[in-house]
């Protein structure tokens, strides 16, 4: 995936330029047609989206350059629903938490594991375009803690079930089109703190499961 983030991003970034600076010029020229900047406009937001994704493969694929540390989950995933709560509200979306009573605790990256949290959270966001609830609850299951992200969205289809980990999958429920790569960097940096994610059986008033299984730091 590095290596073919990097021989996208790099031409693209090239073109990127030049299309600018062939912008800059034909706005200066009274005599061009709106039209046709009107669509070089349109190709400069194209070369954007294939920036993004091809940022999201570096992403998925690069070294940790954060250094892995102790963290409380419970306060990560905290914090990092704070910044999802008002997303949550415009969409109608009520975020539930409900917490093991002692907070796990865990060897990975605050950056690594709340861009888990966010995209898991995002992507419960897409599947209720109409509203519902979400929530997240952990639970320690001998060394490992179990944090489990259940929806009230429209659920998994039977036939998309094997495919929604790879690479550029998307089916959005709310009809946008997706970059299909949320849950596939969910996978890369769970996997990279010897853990695995996968959906499971939701809980009782929910329709959709992602559970997160990662190993606990015992306290001594």
């Amino acid at each position: 995936a590095a290596g073919v983030g990097h021989e996208i991003r790099n031409p693209l970034s090239s073109i990127r330029l030049a299309l600018n600076s062939v912008l800059g010029k034909l706005r200066d020229d009274e005599h061009i047609d709106a039209q046709a900047i009107e669509y070089l406009d349109l190709v400069d937001g194209e070369i954007d989206k294939c920036l993004d994704i091809t940022t999201r493969l570096l992403k998925m694929s690069s070294l940790p350059g954060e250094t892995s540390q102790l963290i409380d989950l419970h306060t990560a995933i905290e914090e990092t629903v704070s910044l999802l709560r008002y997303e949550g509200e415009q969409l109608g979306i009520e975020i539930l938490l409900a917490f093991a009573k002692l907070p796990p605790r865990v060897i990975a990256t605050e950056t690594d594991f709340r861009m888990v949290v966010l995209n898991l959270v995002q992507n419960a966001f897409h599947a209720m375009p109409g509203g519902g609830r979400l929530e997240i609850s952990t639970r320690l299951v001998g060394r490992v803690v179990e944090i489990d992200v259940n929806d009230t969205g429209i659920g998994i289809a039977t036939e998309d079930l094997p495919h929604i980990f790879e690479p550029f999958f998307s089916h959005r429920a709310d009809g946008q089109k997706g970059i299909g790569l949320g849950l596939t960097i969910c996978q890369s940096l769970v996997e990279r703190y010897q853990g695995k994610i996968a959906v499971v059986r939701p809980r009782a008033g929910f329709n959709t499961c992602f559970r997160v299984t990662l190993p606990v730091v015992e306290e001594k």
